[in-house]
């Protein structure tokens, strides 16, 4: 995915977002057939051990170059297989984790919603992989990054080449041991990496430049980080043979990267065998349901001759209903027009107004103006709105000199619903 849909993605509940998360991934790594190293210039295929050169210049990878030496050493029938590639350490990021309070379930999605912040100075998009488990780590771990861009260069690339990409890795984490602590130190031509793992977390990811090290300071750093710890395994990883020595037909370390080509071809797949799925159940529950064709046909024509004599044995009371709904739609707007009962509204303000006195009253559809003379006026508004007979009461303009302008209206009556249903079109 992109980052900018990983991160719409992060933003929903955790219960959510398992909910939506697809096996994709999980397809794509039990699709994977062949293992790939690149070291300086060359190409390692593990499972056979053959390698070949693909350029002079040990980095940048000419990804070109790179697709069409990987086609070379794979077998000839593996267009259908996938393929794993580990590349150098240079086409990564490591940026130390220290999230408190973030569980592993929301580790990933911390991080996405913190990329810009976190490495500020990259602005396109980038791809993230953790190791969710670094979340109970009480000390900080490292989280990996690679532009979205690069990893969808090495995907159309091999595509063009005729090989499918399904997942990227550092090649250094091929000997990670997840059950113990180890040191794992990868140099080549031009530079130097040394990483850290406990458990299959990452701890620490140092990289730096061969040019560097001529540097007294650089040096001594590169010397601490490499030093041999007692009760930590150190991995040397100076040739391809050594990577072919530390495989052992497997790659457990859970920093992976999916290029989106990758993903967006496994849901075609599996929205084909979902369509397959569908048809295969749609003729299954065809065929079950001829089954009772015939007795439902039987039964649907019985129902239908009972339901002709029924209209025939009702044809009269249904010629009395239609005479019935005749008169009530020609006489309804009469019966029904609202009774505003003005004699009762008239007495009930009196009994209100009483001791003041009321100089006019207007009643039009249930709205009543009334105009008069009172030293309290809001009291006549307080008594007015506490009464059930009377609601939306307002006072229709300011009061001056004690007189006093409201509005309101019938309880008992409603115009509007009148209206609608007589009147609709007015």
């Amino acid at each position: 995915m992109s980052q900018i849909q990983e991160k719409l993605r992060a933003a929903l509940p955790a219960s959510l977002r398992r909910i939506l998360a697809d096996s994709s991934q999980q397809d794509l790594l039990k699709s994977v057939a062949h293992t790939v190293v690149v070291r300086d210039g060359h190409c390692l295929h593990l499972e056979s051990g053959r390698s070949a050169q693909f350029q002079s210049e040990p980095a940048p990878v000419d990804v070109t170059a790179l697709a069409q030496c990987v086609r070379t050493l794979l077998p000839v029938d593996s267009h259908d297989e996938a393929l794993r590639l580990l590349l150098p350490a240079e086409e990564f990021v490591g940026t130390p984790v220290e999230l408190a309070g973030v569980s592993s379930e929301t580790l990933y999605s911390a991080l996405l919603l913190q990329c810009e912040s976190i490495l500020p100075t990259y602005e396109s998009d980038l791809a993230l992989s953790v190791n969710p488990a670094g979340a109970n780590f009480e000390s900080p771990h490292v989280a990996l990054w690679m532009r979205q861009s690069r990893l969808d260069e090495y995907f159309s690339a091999l595509s063009d080449a005729g090989v499918f990409l399904a997942v990227v890795s550092p090649r250094s984490l091929i000997a990670v041991d997840a059950s113990a602590d180890c040191l794992i130190i990868d140099r080549d031509a031009g530079t130097g990496t040394a990483i850290h793992n406990e458990a299959g977390v990452i701890k620490q990811w140092s990289h730096v430049l061969n040019s560097d090290l001529q540097q007294e300071i650089f040096r001594e750093e590169w010397e601490t980080t490499c030093a041999n710890q007692a009760d930590v395994n150190v991995v040397n990883l100076n040739d391809l043979q050594d990577f072919t020595d530390n495989y052992s037909g497997g790659f457990t370390a859970l920093y992976r990267f999916f290029p989106e080509g990758a993903l967006a071809a496994r849901k075609q797949a599996e929205k084909g065998k979902k369509f397959l799925v569908a048809a295969a159940a749609a003729v299954v529950v065809l065929l079950l349901s001829s089954i009772p064709f015939v007795a439902q046909s039987v039964e649907f024509r019985l129902k239908a001759a009972n339901l002709e004599a029924s209209r025939e044995l009702s044809a009269d009371a249904r010629r009395d209903q239609s005479i019935v709904i005749d008169f009530e739609d020609t006489w309804g707007p009469i019966n029904d027009f609202p009774d505003q009962r003005i004699r009762e509204a008239m007495f009930t303000l009196q009994s209100i107004l009483l001791p003041d006195q009321l100089s006019s009253m207007e009643v039009d559809e249930g709205l009543i103006r009334i105009q008069g003379t009172s030293s309290e006026p809001q009291s006549i508004l307080q008594r007015l709105e506490q009464h059930p007979m009377f609601t939306e009461v307002v006072f229709s303009r300011a009061t001056n000199n004690d007189r006093y302008f409201i509005d309101l209206r019938l309880s008992t009556v409603n115009f509007d619903a009148y209206m609608v249903r007589y009147f609709p079109d007015e």
